[in-house]
């Protein structure tokens, strides 16, 4: 039998996150600060102060506004549970309503993922397509989402998709499945990795060309800084040339900000 060393929480989680260094960490800890709309945004701890969190060197609590930060990065935890030491790793709680995975529990909640992205894929025949989605969690594991207002472009036809999504987070990994609405036949399934940083999205779509024919392609999302949006009326907005859009889609990384509706919209 294989015998577990004593680790604190806020490690198991970062790893469960496939984060494993300090630039990653800092990347989501000033996101989740910003969040909170405190009248000073905090800074990350340093280098040398995180990696002292990590390995369980800190003597009682981190100070200040440190703990709401990571309080508001995983959902459920108290800052306390998070540097407690245990022998075994932290779970989440297992999704019990029969959903697509009851035996993957989401490592994060569904809330997360609340807001606006925009979408990028390639189409045969058609080339770029570009959307903005909201999506919307429904529990917390679930999420629907709307590809329209404003409306979708695609390169070489003279309107774009309107898909519509349910989909499950089963670990980090949203699956689910998306269907044109604009007709009744084209429909898929998607596959999409949360990456660390919860500002991109990056996996696979499947859909059907024929009744017996199955095509797939990537598809990436990338996160839309919502906060000059609120009193923004999508339907007036129009989104910029599909493979402009698409070629700065693809150049983000997941240390990047969240894109403005001004770099995708006209």
């Amino acid at each position: 039998m294989r015998n577990s060393m004593p680790t604190i929480a806020l490690k198991a989680l970062l790893r469960a996150r496939h984060m494993h260094g300090y630039s990653e960490f800092v990347a989501e800890y000033r996101r989740h600060a910003k969040a909170l709309d405190l009248p000073v945004i905090p800074e990350p701890p340093t280098k040398a102060h995180y990696y002292k969190w990590v390995a369980g060197q800190v003597k009682g609590l981190p100070r200040g506004p440190h703990c709401l930060v990571l309080e508001h990065m995983f959902p459920g935890w108290t800052v306390e549970r998070l540097f407690a030491l245990s022998d075994t790793e932290p779970q989440t709680e297992v999704v019990a309503d029969g959903a697509l995975s009851d035996e993957l529990a989401p490592s994060l909640s569904a809330a997360v993922l609340n807001g606006l992205w925009v979408t990028t894929y390639r189409v045969e025949d058609v080339g770029c397509h570009v959307d903005l989605t909201r999506l919307t969690a429904v529990s917390g594991h679930r999420v629907t989402g709307r590809n329209w207002p404003p409306e979708p472009r695609s390169e070489k036809v003279h309107t774009g998709y309107r898909n519509e999504i349910d989909a499950e987070l089963s670990q980090r990994h949203l699956v689910g499945h998306w269907r044109n609405s604009r007709d009744s036949y084209y429909f898929g399934a998607l596959h999409l990795a949360v990456l660390p940083g919860e500002t991109i999205l990056s996996g696979l779509y499947t859909a059907n060309t024929s009744d017996v024919t199955v095509v797939g392609e990537p598809w990436k999302w990338v996160r839309v800084n919502e906060t000059a949006t609120a009193d923004t009326d999508l339907g007036e907005l129009r989104m910029k040339a599909p493979e402009q859009v698409y070629a700065l889609v693809q150049q983000r990384s997941r240390l990047d900000p969240p894109l403005g509706l001004a770099d995708i919209t006209e």
